[in-house]
């Protein structure tokens, strides 16, 4: 059973796009052709309002102004009924049933005949691809065949095609490694979610009915299943599959995503919120948040499973130590070099970080400058920028008694020099020591106590910070200026 790994790794970096249908919004009714007519009037007289200015600015810029008459002409011999059938289409949440493809799916396909199917899913594949296609796909395929070592590596080699988004050639290249091997089982998984994600569910499903007839219970194969039939418009044998994959793995991903458009589609909305929020639960996309706030919720870190244990200091601050507090004055004197050095390494440690980041911003604009295509953000960016919005909220209040625990503190202190009482000045040394070392003592415990919780306060709040900003960071150049930037505040 080892091609569950393989399918299930392949299936996790296809995401949710596995679903053959997103939730779109309800609309209202269709227009009817009057109403189209209308609103091509309509449309037609602002273009020729527009000034001549602006249409030359539209020219330029590359916005051509459509040509109303035969926007018209192309509507004329419309009906009302073919419009309400292609808004109906367009606005379905679920897909419509494929009487036509259900009624093709093969049902002889076992490990004799497997062989001889795949041969002629193959064939009917390649009479569908343009020459230069099939081309690229034989080269490829001979590659492969000088190259791997076994069906296996060549599968892996597939995957990888199909990950770097060459899904055509990743599925007639799969296809051909599987009729070369066809008791690959990992291959043949892949080959038949390929199928699906082409929208040939009706060529994959005997493919998966015969792994799941082998390998029954297996909770990848039932969602596979629950998809592809899913995409055919059987919406009960999609369910039932889909039901079966759940009770095995209750947050699949796929699955649940499917199962809330099924629930949405029955207007069963506190469903398939439900649904929505077990499929995020361990695969967030923003296309799952925004279904949840269309359906009113919004979503909180208990959707999300965060799957990490920060360590108790990330940036290695408890290592830092102060010099004692002085609290009598054969201490002051023992102890004041130590802090005049520790006071010079503060100084110095921090001029070297501040070099270190000019540095490392230099670095990090720079190839912020170089990059020609957008940003991907951090596969837990979602998780961790909710667990900092967190931090930041508990660590204001905490920041708030901190400032306040402050001014009491100083009061406290401003107290203490006041009642400062020296000795007398005929009074022996013993005396006029003994003074100041209650001085001492009274003062810098008090004062040690605030700076202790103060330095306790920021070093968990530097080191919680540094610990998510990693899952939130584009790349090591901005997590470095986080961690420097942390490090020089501490």
């Amino acid at each position: 059973m080892k091609f569950i790994c393989s399918t299930l790794m392949l299936l996790l970096i296809m995401g949710d796009t596995f679903a053959q249908s997103k939730p779109k919004p309800k609309q209202e009714k269709p227009p009817t052709t009057s109403e189209m007519e209308k609103m091509i009037k309509e449309a037609q007289q602002e273009l020729n309002n527009l000034d001549p200015e602006t249409k030359k600015m539209m020219d330029r810029m590359g916005v051509k102004v459509p040509d109303m008459k035969q926007v018209k002409k192309n509507a004329v011999g419309i009906s009302d009924k073919h419009l309400a059938a292609a808004w109906e289409d367009e606005n379905r949440i679920v897909p419509a049933r494929n009487e036509s493809r259900i009624a093709s799916i093969s049902q002889k396909v076992n490990d004799a005949t497997i062989a001889g199917y795949l041969h002629a899913v193959q064939k009917k594949i390649a009479g569908q691809l343009p020459p230069e296609v099939k081309s690229t796909c034989d080269k490829v395929i001979s590659y492969f065949k000088l190259n791997a070592k076994n069906s296996s590596e060549a599968g892996n080699m597939a995957n990888a095609i199909w990950i770097a988004g060459k899904a055509t050639l990743a599925l007639y290249v799969m296809g051909s490694i599987c009729v070369d091997d066809p008791q690959n089982t990992d291959n043949l998984s892949n080959y038949a979610a390929m199928l699906s994600m082409h929208t040939a569910q009706h060529l994959a499903i005997p493919i998966l009915n015969n792994l799941n007839k082998k390998f029954p219970g297996n909770s990848t194969l039932l969602n596979n299943l629950g998809q592809a039939w899913f995409g055919l418009g059987d919406i009960s044998k999609a369910e039932k599959y889909l039901d079966s994959a759940i009770r095995i793995y209750t947050y699949n991903p796929q699955a649940n995503i499917t199962k809330a458009a099924i629930e949405e589609s029955r207007g069963n909305i506190a469903k398939a919120v439900e649904a929505l929020k077990k499929s995020m639960k361990y695969a967030y996309t923003l296309e799952k948040e925004d279904m949840l706030r269309k359906h009113g919720y919004k979503i909180t870190l208990k959707d999300l499973r965060v799957p990490f244990k920060p360590g108790s200091d990330p940036l290695g601050l408890s290592g830092f130590r102060r010099p004692d507090y002085p609290t009598s004055i054969s201490q002051l004197k023992s102890l004041k070099p130590l802090w005049n050095n520790f006071n010079d390494d503060c100084n110095s440690k921090i001029a070297q970080l501040v070099a270190e980041k000019k540095a490392v911003n230099e670095k990090y604009e720079k190839n912020i400058r170089a990059l020609t295509v957008g940003v991907t953000l951090p596969v837990h960016f979602k998780k961790a920028s909710l667990k900092l919005e967190e931090i930041i909220a508990h660590y204001e209040t905490k920041l708030k008694k901190l400032t306040e625990q402050f001014f009491i503190t100083t009061e406290e202190l401003e107290k203490i020099e006041k009642s400062h009482k020296r000795a007398a000045p005929e009074a022996d040394c013993s005396a006029h020591e003994a003074a100041e070392n209650e001085f001492l003592r009274q003062y810098n415990e008090t004062k040690k106590a605030y700076d202790d919780q103060a330095l306790e306060t920021f070093r968990h709040y530097y080191n919680d910070m540094a610990y998510w900003s990693q899952f939130t960071s584009l790349d090591k150049d901005q997590f470095d200026l986080v961690l420097l930037e942390f490090q020089e505040g501490w």
